[in-house]
């Protein structure tokens, strides 16, 4: 069919539909209830049952790494898996998973150190304790109480550019910077 005119293509599709007509799909038992909802998941795992599991379909795929060593096969899988994890998310989605990371961060500082995450000059000047957990880590050391301090060391903080380097896989000078700073004001205190 592949040198066929869209014409030609068609009817033959039309004669291969009429030779070998699928079984007609059984009629949707609802949506509304959980129990159609199953009937209807059944019904399709039932219609789709002689097709190959997607496990099964990896065999299918080509060989890209034919003709390669152990060690050329080792590398290009590095680099693809590397590709692979740069390209995975856009810097939007990693600022907001960091802020979800660093709110679920904050929860769990406040249930460890009893609620007491700030200073007192820090209460008395307003600042928000869930800041303490982004932004530089000078500023942070300062504000935190000493329980913050304490669970940090078994908890680290970690700023936006190390969470953006665990999420992609790339080193950065700017993450480096952070852990340098994070490193000394911990042994500051």
């Amino acid at each position: 069919m592949r040198y066929a005119s869209p014409e030609d293509a068609a009817r033959i599709a039309e004669e291969l539909d009429a030779r070998d007509a699928p079984a007609p799909f059984p009629e949707a038992a609802g949506a509304h209830t959980v129990e159609g909802q199953l009937a209807d998941r059944a019904a399709v795992d039932q219609a789709l049952e002689p097709a190959a599991t997607p496990d099964a379909w990896n065999g299918l795929s080509v060989d890209w790494y034919a003709g390669m060593s152990s060690t050329e096969q080792w590398i290009a899988e590095r680099e693809y898996a590397g590709m692979q994890q740069r390209t995975a998310y856009t810097r939007a989605e990693i600022r907001e998973m960091y802020s979800d990371h660093v709110y679920a961060q904050a929860l769990a500082a406040e249930d460890a150190t009893n609620g007491y995450m700030l200073t007192k000059a820090a209460q008395l000047a307003g600042v928000d304790p869930v800041s303490l957990f982004s932004g530089p880590s000078h500023v942070a050391y300062a504000r935190a109480s000493e329980e913050l301090r304490r669970w940090w060391a078994d908890n680290p903080r970690t700023t936006l550019a190390e969470y953006e380097e665990m999420v992609t896989g790339q080193r950065s000078s700017a993450a480096e910077t952070a852990r340098r700073s994070g490193n000394t004001q911990q042994n500051r205190f």
